[in-house]
């Protein structure tokens, strides 16, 4: 009997399902609690931790998870009913300002999906990063599609290459096309809207497609 008990705690820890009975549930999730909270300045820490206000699909929410500029090392995700925590490896570099996405294909376990990007920023200096691109994508579907934005080094202009190079920052674009990167560094960046069936962060001509914005964008410490 003891052993059938264990089991079948096993077995209801390893699978994620929905509760029966009640109203059906149509709300996407939303963050209950978060650490560091946006916004910090001076963090030191290897670790994020997010809970939600309800149980979520969790293959969804480590496909939907960005974090721009990349880390170095690996990232790992150790989950507990309705939180996670995202560990860095090796951590993050001091005196930058990092952007956490969390794309519109991150849903509860009923499908529920969050209509537009969730994002927000900390800092390993004692300043946050608060320069801004916004703008809006045409076609007619919008899935596995980003915002691939590479900032310009001084005569580099030419050596942007999203096949080979991963952008610096990247952002979801919402389910009306549109989108925002808040919390840039100031300086010159060039956007190319890609459609990553693989969420590679990389441009695969053989299967994806790609544009360019007409122009490249000016951003500076508040603008």
């Amino acid at each position: 009997i003891v052993l059938l008990y264990v089991l079948g705690n096993i077995a209801g820890c390893a699978n994620q399902q929905p509760p029966s009975g009640g109203e059906e549930d149509k709300v996407p999730p939303k963050i209950k609690y978060l650490y560091p909270r946006p916004g910090t300045v001076n963090f030191s820490g290897k670790e994020l931790t997010l809970e939600f206000d309800e149980y979520v699909d969790r293959r969804s929410f480590i496909d939907a998870f960005f974090i721009t500029p990349k880390p170095k090392g690996g990232i790992t995700y150790d989950w507990s009913g309705k939180e996670v925590t995202v560990k860095f490896e090796k951590g993050l570099e001091k005196n930058k300002t990092y952007l956490f996405v969390i794309g519109k294909a991150f849903k509860d376990i009923r499908n529920n999906s969050i209509g537009s990007p969730i994002q927000f920023a900390i800092s390993t200096g004692p300043n946050i990063d608060k320069g801004k691109i916004s703008g809006k994508v045409f076609g007619e579907n919008f899935e596995r599609t980003f915002v691939f934005a590479y900032k310009i080094s001084p005569g580099g202009e030419n050596s942007i290459d999203p096949e080979k190079t991963t952008p610096d920052y990247i952002m979801p674009v919402s389910t009306d096309g549109s989108y925002i990167f808040q919390n840039l560094s100031a300086g010159k960046y060039r956007l190319f809207t890609v459609f990553d069936g693989d969420f590679n962060g990389l441009y695969d001509k053989v299967f994806e497609r790609i544009s360019i914005s007409e122009k490249d964008a000016e951003v500076r410490d508040t603008t």
